[in-house]
Parts: structure tokens; C-alpha cells; sequence
């Protein structure tokens, strides 16, 4: 176990952005977080609380990303938004997952997937989805939810600039040092969480726990 330890240990001074863990450690810094939704969001926000998603680190349904309190401007009450890194497919299914945990009343529920691949292969950077009637497109259904997929692998640059470079980052890692914005913010986190104890300490907890986990199936 103790080998075991030391060699999990040893990931956490390389793991990437893209890692679901590293992921969620840096989009939880507040500053950061308000960065990445206003300019996903193309609001002006507030207060961002990251509380929820302390409650929930050790829900493994919800460990991929950062659930978030975010207060826009001029709006009472907060909307809930999860900010969820996704690495493989099942998209729609996971969505669901992450909005029963949700608070649906009464503002809005945003679940964002940061995507390192092209979950549609239409070549866009952002993906949103839409309700409406069937058989009447310009009859809009709002539910008070919001689905945003970003991909990283895009072609076609249809997002804020700051988005782009963040997804840019998300792709390349260490091989890309960005110089300003998001993604310097984004990548100074990164540098920083490599070199913290606790950080790296819950890391190698949750994937010593994740193993056993594996080995008992």
C-alpha cells in the first residue's frame, strides 16, 4: 500500500487540467470561476459560492466538477451551476444526474460539460441546448434549465475569446503556457495545486479508495 501511495503521490506533480480532479480544484477558486461564467454565460455575476460543491467531493456521481452557488447581477436569488470535465461520451445520461441534484427553484440550473473531444462532431466550441414545442420552433419551453457542452477539439471558434483560450489550455497542458486571462489564471492554479500537500493528500486518498473500489466489483 505504502508503494501504492508514493506512486499516486508521484502522478499529482504532472496530472493536467484536464484530470476531473485537478479539473474540479481549480474551477472551485471563486475568482476563477466567475472568469469562466461570464464569459460562458455572457453575464455579470456577483458572488460565486463554491459551498456546494464541498458538500458534495465525496459524492461519486458529482465528482467530476464543481457545483457552484452563482449570483448574477441583479437577480435576488442564485442560480445553480455545475461546471462538470468530461472525458468520455453518455453526456445525456450524466446531465440528468447532475440536475436531480439541482436546485430547479427559482432561477435557473446550469450544467456546463467541458468537453476533451467533440461530443456532437459538428466542429463547434460551443454546443447549447434548446426547448421548444415539437412542431412549433419558435415556441420556446423554459424549464429553468441550461445544458452548455464546450469542446476543446473545435474548429469553428464560436465562443468568447477567453473560452477559447481556456479550452486551448484544457487540450494542451503543460506543452501551452497562455500569458494572460482565463487561462493564465487557470494555469497558475494548476502550478499551484501541484505544490500543495493537502491537495495532493486528497487526491491519492480518493484514488486509493477508487481502486478498492474497482477491485471489489
Amino acid at each position: 500500500m505504502a508503494f501504492r501511495f508514493d506512486e499516486i503521490a508521484e502522478q499529482y506533480q504532472y496530472l493536467p487540467f484536464k484530470n476531473s480532479f485537478m479539473f474540479r480544484q481549480v474551477m472551485q477558486n471563486t475568482n476563477i470561476a466567475k472568469q469562466f461564467l461570464e464569459a460562458v454565460l455572457g453575464n455579470e455575476i456577483d458572488k460565486v459560492d463554491p459551498s456546494l460543491a464541498v458538500k458534495n467531493r465525496f459524492n461519486a456521481c458529482l465528482e467530476d466538477g464543481a457545483r457552484l452557488e452563482v449570483y448574477p447581477r441583479g437577480k435576488a436569488y442564485p442560480d445553480d451551476v455545475f461546471i462538470v470535465s468530461s472525458e468520455t461520451s453518455c453526456l445525456e445520461q450524466k446531465t440528468r444526474v447532475y440536475l436531480a441534484a439541482m436546485n430547479s427553484y427559482p432561477n435557473t440550473c446550469y450544467v456546463i460539460h467541458v468537453c476533451n473531444f467533440d461530443p456532437f462532431m459538428r466542429g463547434l466550441a460551443r454546443y447549447e441546448t434548446v426547448s421548444c414545442l415539437k412542431g412549433f420552433d419558435d415556441t420556446p419551453y423554459d424549464d429553468g434549465t441550461r445544458v452548455i457542452f464546450l469542446n476543446s477539439r473545435y474548429e469553428n471558434g464560436n465562443a468568447d475569446p477567453q473560452i477559447l483560450a481556456f479550452l486551448d489550455y484544457l487540450r494542451g497542458g503543460d506543452s501551452i503556457t497562455p500569458n494572460f486571462g482565463l487561462a493564465k489564471a487557470v494555469h497558475d492554479e494548476v502550478m499551484k495545486c501541484r505544490k500543495d500537500e493537502a491537495s495532493k493528500d486528497r487526491f491519492v486518498v480518493e484514488q486509493l479508495l477508487r481502486l478498492e473500489k474497482d477491485k471489489a466489483v
